[in-house]
């Protein structure tokens, strides 16, 4: 069999025969690698080798994980989020738990969250190779400080979300809303028995705008892309599931400032289920975007 090194090494005689040692001398990334690594963790992910099958669950066997040697979905969905600069990101990648246990956050902006109760497991098969995060409908995930997009600034809200109980509705995904005076101000993600998917953004209490999907909401028990984009400039506020997008809708008012905890999972109507890469950014990412996120996420 030839070998790797076997085929450098003659390279390298070729190159010496012909006086090409300058031209051979710098041999790309990508050709000292084998194939396997070529992609990399990126933006310097520290947590990469830590990606594992995490603990077992009820339905664990939907998400075993992948064989060490091929370990490498986690780290190439953390490196296409940061090659769009979130300002939360939260993987999820820690294996211990209980209440005010510190979750890694990869972004600019260097929040610790932490869970409200001890009864939010980490540790659980996520998206990948990577490691989630389960929810019973007690307790969420709270930010120490707000991620504050007032007024008309664009944003997007990320994540991959497997509902595994829907008989309660609707339930959270990501929620930052304030009350200001008796009026709320912000935006909610969440899924719903009856209106399905649905993002809102508040202004004054009442929903400036609604993306929604009718139907189910959130299929059961599966790995799901879930995305809310809006566009200050063009006031376009967008919603996607998977590879889909759902609906777009014109949002133009402009939200107070307020400061409010992010929290992800609730508060009020819980969710039950696991959650996985959720991010945040101070952009409207485009659907071209959002599409490579989603194939990082389903990749082998």
């Amino acid at each position: 069999m030839i070998t790797w090194a076997v085929v450098r090494q003659t390279k390298s005689l070729l190159c010496a025969v012909v006086g090409l040692f300058i031209a051979c001398s710098s041999t790309s990334s990508k050709e000292r690698l084998p194939a396997a690594d070529a992609g990399g963790s990126g933006g310097g992910v520290s947590d990469a080798a830590v990606d594992g099958a995490g603990g077992a669950t009820a339905d664990a066997s939907a998400d075993a994980a992948p064989d060490a040697a091929t370990d490498a979905p986690g780290a190439g969905y953390a490196a296409a989020v940061l090659a769009d600069d979130p300002v939360l990101y939260l993987r999820f990648e820690d294996s211990g738990g209980g209440a005010g246990f510190q979750l890694q956050n990869l972004g600019s902006l260097g929040e610790k969250c932490s869970l409200t109760s001890d009864q939010l497991l980490l540790g659980q098969p996520g998206i990948g190779a990577s490691l989630a995060v389960q929810l019973n409908g007690v307790g969420t995930i709270q930010c120490e400080s707000a991620v504050a997009f007032p007024n008309k600034d664009s944003f997007t809200l990320e994540g991959w979300f497997r509902i595994a109980n829907k008989t309660v509705s609707p339930q959270r995904l990501i929620h930052r809303l304030s009350s200001k005076t008796g009026s709320a101000q912000g935006y909610l993600l969440e899924t719903d028995l009856s209106a399905g998917l649905v993002a809102r953004r508040y202004e004054d209490g009442n929903p400036a705008s609604v993306a929604q999907l009718l139907g189910a909401g959130l299929p059961l028990n599966k790995w799901t892309y879930v995305a809310a984009t809006y566009d200050g400039t063009s006031s376009n506020f967008c919603l996607q599931l998977d590879a889909e997008a759902l609906k777009c809708g014109v949002s133009n008012q402009k939200l107070l400032a307020a400061s409010v905890l992010l929290t992800i999972g609730g508060p009020g109507s819980n969710f039950r289920g696991f959650i996985d890469e959720v991010a945040i950014y101070a952009k409207a990412l485009p659907k071209s975007r959002l599409l490579e996120h989603f194939a990082a996420g389903k990749a082998p």
